[in-house]
Order: C-alpha cells, then sequence, then structure tokens
C-alpha cells in the first residue's frame, strides 16, 4: 500500500471501547490495550471511529481528532504501538443522524432529517446546508492533518455502518435535491469530496483506506451491486485499501454479528469487492479461527482479514497461531458482551478475558512464593483461577462436585445457537 509495509495480513480491526476520556483525548488505559495486541503480533491496529467534530460524537468516552489538543496523546499512542512491533492507523468518522443531543450536547446533523430509532433513540436529525457540508469536508481534511502529526502509518476513512458517509451515499437516508442527493453520482459527490481533500492533505505516498458496508441489509438500502460501482470511483479517487463490513444501525446485527451467524459470514461481499478492483482487499466478520483466515488468504477471496472481537478476547492470537499453538488460543465466542457494554456507554470489557481493558492491573506476574492453591468449583471462574494460578507458579488442586469441567456454561453450550461456548471450556481445561 504505497509505502507501508506490513508484516502479515492481520489487521485489527476498529472497535470502540470507551477508553478514552470524555473529551475525547487518549488514557494510559488505551495505550496499554493497545500495547498489548501489539506485542500480541498484528501486522496493522485501527484504532477506532475516531470523531472529527464534537458534534458528530457517538459515544461518550470514543476517541477524538477533533483538535490539536489531542494529538500529543496520540503521539504517545502511536510511538507505544510502534515500540512493539505493529503498524497504526486512525479512522476519520462522523456520526450524523446515529447519536444524540444526550451524547453531544447539539441536535445530530445529517444529510436529511431521516431519525435513527435505533442507536439515537429517534431524535430528528437537522438538515445540512450546503455551507455546513463543505465546513465537515473541511473537518476531515484537518482530521487526516493531524493523523499524520499524531505518527499513524495509514488513514481509514470510515464509510460504514451508516455513519454520516454513509448517510450520503444511501437512499434510505440521503433524501436532498441538490447536488448531494438524488442520482447515485450525486449520493456519491460527499464521499468522494471527503477522500479528494484527505488526499490533497497527506499528499501522493501516504496510504489510505475506505471502510464501507458492501450491503447496508435493508431494503431500501445499498446493496452489493452499487457498492461494486461505488469501489471502483474510490479506486479512482486515490483509496489504496477497501475494508469491507456490512450493515447500518437498522440492521445492527450485520455490524457485529452474534453466536447465531456463520463464521466469515461476511466473505462472499469481500469477493464480489475484490473481483472488480485492482487495489486490496480487507474483509471482516466471525474471523475467529486462524485456519478460517487462512482459507480466506489462501484463496484469494481477501488479501487481508480484520479480526476485532478475536483480538479483544485473545490479543495473542496472532503470535499463537504463527507458532502453532491454536489450542491456546482463547477464542471469542461472539457472546456479544463487549458490544452491550457499548451501547450503554460502559467501558468494554470481555467475558472471557478479565484482562481486556485491564493490561496493568491484571499482568500476570510470577509469584514471590509458590504455594499449593485449592480451588473449588470447576466452573468458568474456577477454571480461570487455576489457569492464572498455575501461570504465576502455584501448584494447583482443582476440585468439583461433578465429573466434568465447565459448570454452568455446559448447560449453556447446550441451547440453540450458543454451542461456541464449548470452545470456552476447552481452551480452560487446555
Amino acid at each position: 500500500m504505497r509505502e507501508l509495509t506490513l508484516k502479515n495480513r492481520l489487521i485489527s480491526a476498529p472497535c470502540e471501547r470507551n477508553y478514552a476520556k470524555v473529551d475525547g483525548s487518549v488514557t494510559q488505559q488505551y495505550i496499554d490495550y493497545l500495547i498489548e495486541r501489539a506485542k500480541g503480533g498484528v501486522g496493522l491496529i485501527i484504532v477506532e471511529s475516531m470523531y472529527t467534530h464534537p458534534v458528530g460524537k457517538g459515544h461518550v468516552r470514543q476517541l477524538g481528532i477533533y483538535d490539536d489538543k489531542l494529538i500529543p496523546g496520540l503521539r504517545r499512542m502511536t510511538e507505544a504501538v510502534h515500540s512493539h512491533g505493529a503498524k497504526l492507523a486512525s479512522e476519520l468518522m462522523f456520526t450524523g443522524r446515529e447519536t444524540s443531543s444526550y451524547i453531544t450536547g447539539f441536535q445530530p446533523v445529517a444529510p436529511s432529517r431521516v431519525p435513527c430509532k435505533v442507536l439515537a433513540g429517534g431524535e430528528a436529525p437537522r438538515e445540512l446546508t450546503v455551507p455546513e457540508i463543505k465546513q465537515l469536508i473541511d473537518g476531515y481534511g484537518e482530521a487526516a492533518r493531524r493523523s499524520v502529526e499524531s505518527g499513524f502509518d495509514l488513514i481509514e476513512i470510515h464509510g460504514a455502518h451508516g455513519y454520516i458517509i454513509n448517510q450520503f451515499l444511501s437512499p434510505f437516508t440521503n433524501k436532498r435535491t441538490d447536488e448531494y442527493g438524488g442520482s447515485f453520482a450525486n449520493r456519491m459527490r460527499f464521499p468522494l469530496e471527503i477522500i479528494s481533500r484527505v488526499r490533497k492533505v497527506v499528499g501522493d505516498r501516504y496510504p489510505l483506506a475506505y471502510r464501507m458496508s458492501a450491503d447496508e441489509k435493508i431494503k431500501e438500502g445499498l446493496h452489493i451491486e452499487d457498492m461494486v460501482v461505488f469501489s471502483k470511483r474510490i479506486e479512482e479517487a486515490g483509496i489504496d485499501l477497501i475494508d469491507v463490513s456490512a450493515g447500518i444501525y437498522e440492521s445492527v446485527i450485520w455490524i457485529a454479528q452474534p453466536m447465531a451467524f456463520p463464521r466469515g459470514c461476511l466473505v462472499d461481499l469481500g469477493w464480489e469487492i475484490k473481483k472488480n478492483v485492482k487495489i486490496p482487499v480487507s474483509i471482516v466478520g466471525r474471523i475467529n479461527h486462524p485456519e478460517l483466515a487462512e482459507e480466506i488468504i489462501a484463496t484469494g477471496k481477501a488479501d487481508f482479514v480484520a479480526v476485532g472481537r478475536a483480538l479483544h478476547a485473545d490479543p495473542y492470537w496472532p503470535m499463537k497461531a504463527q507458532k502453532g499453538e491454536v489450542k491456546d488460543i482463547r477464542i471469542c465466542p461472539a457472546c456479544m458482551s463487549c458490544s452491550d457494554q457499548l451501547g450503554t456507554n460502559l467501558p468494554i470489557t470481555c467475558a472471557i478475558n478479565p484482562a481486556a481493558g485491564r493490561e496493568r492491573e491484571l499482568a500476570i506476574q510470577p509469584a514471590k512464593k509458590r504455594k499449593k492453591v485449592l480451588v473449588v468449583g470447576a466452573g468458568p471462574a474456577g477454571l480461570e483461577a487455576a489457569r492464572v494460578a498455575n501461570l504465576r507458579g502455584h501448584r494447583v488442586i482443582l476440585m468439583d462436585q461433578e465429573k466434568r469441567m465447565g459448570g454452568q456454561l455446559v448447560y449453556a453450550s447446550k441451547s440453540p445457537h450458543k454451542k461456541e461456548f464449548e470452545e470456552v471450556i476447552e481452551f480452560l481445561k487446555y
């Protein structure tokens, strides 16, 4: 990708975490979290959707890139990740209709007065004027400048999941009758002008990615046929990597897919885009096993594989896969616990990785004095306690009144679409 070389084809997909301060600035918690993923061996980390203006903020503790005062913290973040061998990308975003005055203190703005009843509680947005649209484009340019000054290796323009760029592109949310609405050519104007502005700011040698929902998964929205046409246009406009996802918040189940969805559920969408462009394509969507990731790359259906929750559950997923230690990977079961916490504006944790978001606090250290430790109860909590005690050097005795391990998680795994909980038990047993 222009002058950027990655050590492997694994990308840490952008995931909001609510680890920033209320003003969008970087915290040590966030840096610690990213360091652990960098140490785990992933090639590129795309941080999260970073709002380019306070009116476009989506969550209370979302990472921001709207002001120069944020640059020092972002520079500390990039330097920390670089010191552990990974590259880091910013992702530029403005929520538009998919926020509320509760989060931002302002009435949402959008291409048209189409409220988001799922995410924003149905608060009606105000329709943007053309001069305001131009200001938003300027804001993306300024955010791109800050990205470069902060030391990010790549910029991803977030055009997916129903945020402002997606809103202009989609007939579902764009009801305008001026030069920014109506025909598909007019609806493409806003994203193409943003790409043009960002490219002008960063120059010809800096790599740019674009994240898209290759299908909005709603009847009135964009579908793969539209996005193939659009993909060709953004390739011509100077995009170097297309990062394929799906869905908007009216079809939110496609943004972060639950356990009931098949693994690799978006691969066919990525493959359809890849067949029609010459630039690299990345794909996301329930790719939690190294074997699946390898198959996608080996068969040429994508050039990069992006994993989000899988690295939340186990930051050392890439390193363990490279060493062939697949049994030692804590496989994400797509239980949606982290996504649920994000929706309530809590800092996200992980149902199966207690250290996620508490890397410094819960770092496993060798015990100063090794002991014999008795753990009573071989449910998931007891198994985790036994695992950590063993890693610290203690001699562990694990007892349970049942003849099998796993506790209530065994029963949970028998429910419809919950079979992947069995892998959590197997990891802890191993």
